[in-house]
């Protein structure tokens, strides 16, 4: 018989053995476990880092940022990726929970399995180093740079997270959106978006140049900028009294100072100047500096009625939204002045300019060829200076264009060139606008007939028969280029002696017909040459009818008029109001041709 040993050691060895195969399957189905919560682990951090340091307003820069056309194939790329995300980081607190929640759930489990596979102080040695190894340091150094492509590729199983701890999150989430509020983002103030500006501009692997730093911190200082701080000084501006003579001196000063405008001042009886209007230069192409005209006599543009007036503490930003109104470029700074004894008043300190406001913007001087000479000698506020100083007559030189075309004698000829006969329907243009205007004349047309109509030129001292007479038709519209006309009006026969630049026949054009004189106007030689452009109503009535047609395939190319009016005008597919001006014309051509003088 066998012994009670024999027998029961078999039993053991089995026992053992299935002891030993049951620990082994336990300690692989935890180690399988362990890998999974550690996974998670990393994942939860990652993503708390990722998601949350994403908030609405960077997400919101992203997404349209890569919807402008210009876009780059990078950031259309983050725009979708920032749209997938949006979602749930609009709900931040129960994003943040549930992430919290998933977690420290799966780092306590973690740590009880590794407390079971080892001994105490082991796994908590263990599940601490592979906690903070492989489920927070790489995890979220990794997250850290590619939030937006991680986040996005995660957001299904966000979906799934916020399911399973959706139990838990959602009250904590709630009760966090009554205590803390709406989240805002960040904001930036402007000192900051400048000094991100200069940080962008000193790395080395982005776009940003100086230049872009500055124009957009200029842009980013402007709203907030006085006009003070940016005028020119009037002490520092160039001006003309009112009174002057446009001479061949004055006209080379403001030629010299480079300026499209001039500001005309007056002086009060307190003996204080007074900017009241503004000098065009472009003006002054018609002006024949050997008649010396006075200043007054050119001026058409006033302050406050044509060009505004603005106060030295005034927002630039302001100033710049009347400029691009297209009222006028040039402003007027005036400052309440307040004295003890008596009313406060409004003084003149300076001007400001369009191109001031875009200095102050692009941070730097704007240089045209008028500032040839001062560019490298002299900084952005003393140039200004220097530009009045050689204006006010220091450094005179005869070499511009514009001066050596007012000394040639060509100008006096009876064939206006073509200079002339741009400023010539600018002006007509501007100032008789209902005549002239381009909803009436395209540009080319005007100067068309400007250049086929006659220049009648009468010598000095030469004699010449009335341009007008009371009581007798006329069918000339007339504008005095150089000299004077005396002009004799009303019942009493007031005299009035008118120069350059005036009109006479204004009716005639605008009633589109001949007129009987109300006045009479003749030619006061005595001072020097007399120009006269003289527009006939009959060419006047023919470009209109031409320039309108222009567009039909049955319009005739435009002309000259020839020196005989022709009794018919004939003209196919014309509407009611040509056909009327056809018969005006015919009406004006049988006259004429029955009074040739």
């Amino acid at each position: 018989m066998q012994s009670q040993e024999d027998v029961a050691l078999p039993l053991l060895a089995a026992t053992e053995d299935r002891r030993l195969n049951s620990m082994s399957s336990i300690n692989a189905t935890s180690l399988i476990a362990s890998v999974v919560l550690i996974s998670l682990s990393a994942l939860f951090s990652g993503l708390t880092l990722g998601l949350m340091g994403l908030d609405q307003v960077g997400l919101r820069i992203v997404i349209e940022s890569g919807e402008r056309p210009e876009a780059s194939a990078s950031e259309r790329r983050d725009a979708r990726y920032a749209r997938r995300i949006q979602p749930f980081r609009k709900r931040g607190n129960l994003l943040l929970c549930t992430l919290l929640f998933g977690n420290v759930a799966v780092n306590c489990l973690l740590s009880i399995i590794m407390a079971d596979m080892t001994s105490g102080f082991a796994g908590f040695l263990i599940s601490t180093l592979s906690i903070v190894i492989f489920g927070e340091i790489i995890p979220q150094s990794v997250c850290s740079r590619h939030p937006l492509a991680i986040g996005s590729a995660c957001i299904p199983l966000v979906y799934l997270f916020v399911i399973l701890t959706f139990l838990a999150s959602y009250p904590v989430s709630l009760i966090l959106d009554q205590l803390l509020g709406e989240e805002i983002g960040t904001i930036y103030s402007r000192n900051q978006l400048k000094g991100m500006l200069e940080m962008y501009a000193k790395m080395q692997d982005t776009d940003f140049q100086q230049e872009d730093t500055n124009i957009m911190a200029g842009a980013l200082d402007f709203g907030k900028k006085t006009v003070g701080t940016c005028m020119t000084k009037i002490e520092e501006v160039f001006m003309l009294h009112m009174d002057d003579n446009l001479n061949f001196e004055t006209i080379m000063k403001v030629f010299q100072a480079g300026h499209s405008r001039v500001p005309v001042f007056e002086v009060d009886p307190h003996g204080i100047k007074k900017v009241v209007a503004l000098l065009f230069v472009k003006e002054l192409i018609l002006v024949d500096p050997e008649d010396a005209l006075p200043v007054r006599m050119l001026c058409h543009h006033w302050f406050g009625r044509d060009i505004p007036i603005v106060f030295n503490d005034c927002k630039t930003s302001e100033v710049m939204k009347v400029f691009k109104s297209g009222r006028s470029h040039m402003a007027l700074v005036q400052e309440v002045v307040c004295v003890d004894d008596g009313d406060p008043y409004y003084k003149t300190v300076g001007i400001i300019t369009l191109e001031d406001l875009i200095e102050e913007i692009l941070q730097e001087e704007i240089y045209d060829e008028q500032d040839v000479g001062v560019r490298v000698r002299f900084s952005r506020k003393a140039k200004k200076h220097e530009l009045a100083r050689m204006a006010g007559g220091s450094l005179m030189h005869s070499e511009h264009p514009l001066l050596q075309y007012l000394e040639a004698k060509e100008r006096k000829e009876l064939e206006l060139p073509p200079a002339e006969i741009t400023a010539i329907a600018s002006f007509l243009r501007d100032r008789y606008n209902e005549l002239f205007g381009e909803s009436l004349l395209h540009r080319n047309a005007l100067e068309v007939l400007i250049k086929s109509s006659p220049v009648r030129k009468v010598a000095a001292g030469e004699s010449h028969e009335p341009l007008y007479v009371r009581g007798q038709t006329a069918t000339v519209f007339t504008l005095v280029l150089d000299g004077f006309i005396d002009v004799c009006a009303g019942e009493e026969e007031f005299n009035v002696e008118q120069g350059p630049w005036t009109v006479f026949g204004q009716r005639i054009l605008s009633g589109r017909s001949e007129i009987v004189s109300d006045f009479t106007a003749t030619v006061k030689s005595s001072k020097g040459l007399v120009r006269l452009l003289q527009l006939e109503l009959a060419d006047y009535l023919r470009i209109l009818r031409q320039d309108s047609a222009k567009s039909t395939p049955s319009a005739a190319p435009m002309e000259p008029p020839q020196e005989l009016v022709t009794h018919e005008v004939i003209l196919n597919g014309v509407d009611s109001d040509t056909t009327r001006l056809i018969e005006q014309v015919n009406e004006t051509c049988e006259k004429m041709n029955e009074n040739p003088a």
